[in-house]
């Protein structure tokens, strides 16, 4: 956010690794608009899978765990959940022809949840769309623009709606989640075919 000295380049020291870069245009001229941008780097290191989850996926053996939760274990990001869940237990055996079909659609469910809850968390509590800008990035090759379109349609309405001083009633705010977490389904079925 500094602006750099005239005619000199700003340079800037970074760890090897993933780090996202946001870029913010001022024009001197008020009647230009500004521009911005976010793309994702990889300073002195191989990307490693790019359609990787920002959290590892752990199945527990706790009676009293929700449905799902993102926690944070030794500096590493878990979507936890459990194996004794009601829907996870009855979609795994509801087809006894393919097993694994009930048990990965409940993962991707609880999965594009706290994809949704993991991007818009920050920009609730911090307004830092880091992560928000990372997802939108991503297109996924595959998927209609128009689908595509909707789908930051439907996050950033979350985003507005969302957070501890928001005034949107919360089942107004649920069935959003639960439209963008749907949509967001659909959109891995239409890129995974």
């Amino acid at each position: 956010n500094m602006p750099p000295p005239d005619g000199d380049a700003i340079h800037i020291a970074v760890t090897p690794g993933r780090h996202v870069l946001n870029a913010d245009l001022r024009a001197v001229d008020e009647s230009i608009d500004p521009a911005s941008a976010s793309h994702t780097l990889y300073i002195e290191a191989d990307p490693p899978n790019q359609d990787a989850l920002p959290f590892m996926l752990r199945q527990m053996e706790v009676e009293d765990l929700p449905r799902w939760q993102l926690i944070d274990v030794d500096g590493v990001l878990e979507l936890q959940f459990p194996s004794n869940y009601a829907t996870h237990r009855e979609l795994s055996t509801a087809d006894p022809d393919d097993r694994n079909q009930g048990r990965n659609a409940f993962l991707l469910e609880i999965t594009c949840e706290a994809l949704i809850q993991w991007a818009l968390e920050p920009a609730w509590n911090d307004y830092d769309r880091t992560r928000l800008d990372g997802l939108f990035a991503g297109e996924p090759p595959g998927v209609d623009g128009g689908m595509w379109e909707r789908f930051m349609e439907l996050m950033e309405l979350l985003e507005k709606s969302g957070g501890k001083h928001s005034e949107v009633p919360y089942m107004s705010f649920a069935e959003d989640f639960r439209k963008c977490s749907a949509h967001m389904m659909r959109m891995y079925e239409e890129s995974s075919h």
